[in-house]
């Protein structure tokens, strides 16, 4: 079986593609230093980046597991023997890993060749870490592994809290590793002790919220009657959803219970948000009953559920135009910042001729 040999040169070009996700990574030829410890126990550890404020790193609290695959078998001098039993068939080239490479490289010839084989129920992890997240960081977020020099996958497993999932990237790590290699400078000695950092991705859960107007009175005489509410959602100050949206009553709609009574319901709203419901217009000649009512709040929605606003109008016995609907256009926005997915809509016009 060929030995696929590494350069300093070539390694460190590979380290400074993946410091990011795993500052371990890398491997160099016996001429780079002394002859790895077959026998050693190599210990694996996640942690989380001192710069990380992600949803993720800043919110979640609870148990994260991460599955260890060994995916290729090292020499003493820390050439790559070639791949496991496990991942022979995989398809996976590890020559990428001899030529100046790319994270995206690494990604396509190895990652995505060798996840697949690793999730099946063929193949068992070699080691799994079971991690606690709290506020202060990650505990028992190691695993050590007896006879452990090589090549390794990590695949950390989604989870959630009660407002997001959280999905992660999966990479792969080089054990033993050294200061020279992920640093390009500094101790060549191999080290036993990897570190890999866990990079997330945030998809916020969803509740529902239903808008109930309630009109007294209708002056059918005076056509239909529209009412127009703003709907933003905040989480820690920061707007996560904003739209307008409208009700329009007719004279076909049915009255019950002493009023004319429509509904609208508002779904995928960011659960553990904040929502305001306010009035901006209430129609012509058309008043709310109770001014301080014309803003609403539910408080914490929770995902799954539903929150509820109502508001009431009568005639307020002015003969002004009658209502229209003014149905308003906006442009769908989805930004995803320290891995976290923001909704906004953007308002682009409406049906009013020359209305903006």
């Amino acid at each position: 079986m060929k030995n696929l040999g590494f350069s300093r040169k070539k390694l460190i070009a590979i380290a400074a593609t993946v410091v990011t996700l795993a500052a371990s990574f890398g491997a160099y030829s016996v001429n780079a230093a002394g002859h790895i410890d077959l026998t050693a126990d190599v210990n694996i550890s996640a942690a989380i980046g001192a710069g990380d404020t992600s949803q993720f790193a800043t919110s979640y609290e609870g148990e994260i597991v991460i599955d260890l695959y060994k995916i290729a078998e090292l020499d003493e001098s820390g050439n790559i023997k070639g791949l496991t039993a496990d991942f022979a068939n995989s398809g996976a080239d590890l020559s990428v890993l001899t030529n100046k490479t790319s994270e995206k490289e690494v990604k396509t010839e190895i990652v995505e060749k060798v996840k697949p084989v690793a999730q099946s129920d063929a193949v068992k992890p070699t080691d799994t870490i079971k991690a606690t997240k709290t506020k202060d960081g990650l505990t028992n977020a190691t695993a050590t592994i007896a006879n452990g020099a090589g090549i390794y996958l990590f695949v950390p497993q989604d989870c959630s809290d009660a407002d997001f999932n959280y999905t992660f990237t999966s990479y792969i790590l080089y054990a033993p590793t050294s200061d020279y290699i992920t640093l390009g400078s500094g101790s060549d000695e191999w080290k036993y002790d990897v570190n890999f950092l866990l990079k997330s991705e945030a998809k916020p859960k969803y509740g529902n919220v239903i808008i109930t107007k309630n009109l007294k009175t209708f002056n059918d005489s005076l056509g239909t009657a529209s009412f127009i509410f703003d709907v933003e959602a905040t989480r820690d100050s920061k707007t996560v959803f904003s739209n307008v949206y409208t009700l329009t009553f007719d004279k076909n709609d049915n009255y019950v219970d002493g009023a004319f009574t429509k509904s609208i319901t508002i779904d995928k709203v960011p659960a553990g948000t904040t929502i305001t419901v306010t009035e901006v217009y209430s129609g012509a000649s058309y008043q709310i009953d109770v001014e301080e009512n014309k803003t609403q709040t539910i408080e914490d929605l929770k995902a799954g559920e539903t929150g509820t606003v109502e508001f009431t109008n009568d005639y307020d016995e002015h003969l002004k135009e009658g209502g229209i609907s003014v149905v308003n256009t906006f442009e769908k926005v989805e930004t995803t910042t320290d891995g976290l997915e923001t909704v906004k809509y953007n308002y682009t016009g409406n049906n009013i001729e020359g209305g903006n």
